[in-house]
């Protein structure tokens, strides 16, 4: 029996993508102490991550979980 597993890996690109945007959208919440026109990048990218997991609520929660894919 063969047991195919599916991911959904995005690219750097997408990844930094929707982190730029659930920056925007929880910036209030996860990010009030940063700057306003942050633009994400690889080196920022685990804050974003973290924050999200621990102010995002359990949407936040979730979309960090998929930015870690």
């Amino acid at each position: 029996m063969t047991t195919s597993i599916q991911t959904s890996a995005l690219t750097t690109e997408e990844r930094l993508r929707r982190a730029q945007e659930a920056y925007r959208e929880y910036r209030t919440r996860c990010f009030w102490f940063m700057d306003k026109n942050l633009i994400v990048t690889e080196e920022n990218f685990p804050l974003i991550i973290e924050g999200l997991k621990l102010d995002g609520g359990h949407k936040g929660w979730k979309l960090a979980h998929t930015l870690c894919r």
